[in-house]
């Protein structure tokens, strides 16, 4: 197998490794192909570059090369790095941000509902939360005080102000230039429905107290709304309704041995 095929990050953190990063390069070359992006990205991330010797390799001389290809290659190689480590690693948060200060809040409630509005907010989506996460986790600190700040206003507006306990129907509401995947959506919430709780509207999140999710989503100008209703619980469990539908659905389906 080719030293480089069993190429691992404890390669990099052994004190004499020889390799640098036109070392890799031509390695790759002589195996008649280009270093993997793969590579290369893991060499972007924080904390490798102490890992990485920036002196070029000794070159012979040569008819056919420049005496700067060496330099030149070093530049190239740590242009593209940055590049990659940029696209990697480049989630503009301040403009998110900045929609949720200036953002126009909108409250109703009765006793059986609440309904808050925050018009031209924007949420992270679910791969920039993460992206944000394992690069700069302390961006989520100021995105998550923001959240809990706005759903403190909107509570301020209210009239009436209900406290649920149980049977709640959570409604969530996107808006934005772009859909994202339904099943991502509650994620992106997170932080507003742990506001919730905190303010006093409901009793918990989980699945005692919000018996059913809705999503609304739609293109068009960014807005964010949070509605909870009180609704009636079956008096099905959730479990024997799954059965019932299951033997419903058998009557006429195949079953695989």
């Amino acid at each position: 197998m080719d030293k480089l095929e069993s190429f691992s990050l404890g390669d990099f953190m052994k004190p004499k490794t020889p390799w640098t990063i036109e070392g890799l390069k031509a390695h790759y070359l002589k195996m008649g192909r280009e270093i993997p992006e793969s590579t290369i990205a893991l060499l972007a991330r924080p904390g490798f570059e102490r890992f990485i010797k920036v002196d070029p390799l000794p070159v012979a001389p040569s008819k056919n090369l420049p005496s700067s290809s060496a330099s030149t290659l070093k530049k190239e190689a740590v242009a593209r790095l940055g590049k990659v480590g940029k696209k990697r690693q480049g989630v503009k948060v301040d403009p998110i941000l900045n929609s949720l200060r200036s953002c126009k809040i909108s409250a109703s409630s009765s006793a059986d509902h609440v309904a808050l509005q925050f018009e031209g907010a924007r949420l992270l989506t679910v791969n920039e939360l993460f992206a944000i996460l394992q690069f700069r986790k302390f961006q989520t600190f100021g995105y998550k005080k923001l959240w809990h700040q706005l759903v403190k206003k909107s509570v301020g507006l209210l009239v009436e102000k209900p406290f649920f306990t149980e049977n709640v129907k959570l409604i969530l509401y996107r808006r934005g230039k772009k859909l994202v995947d339904l099943d991502s959506v509650p994620v992106m919430f997170k932080y507003a429905i742990d506001a919730l709780r905190k303010e006093g509207l409901i009793e918990d999140d989980n699945p005692t107290v919000v018996v059913s999710v809705e999503i609304i989503q739609e293109k068009g100008e960014p807005s964010v709304g949070i509605r909870l209703e009180r609704v009636k619980r079956s008096q099905m469990d959730p479990g024997e309704a799954w059965t019932k539908w299951l033997s419903v659905s058998l009557d006429s389906a195949l079953v695989a041995q």
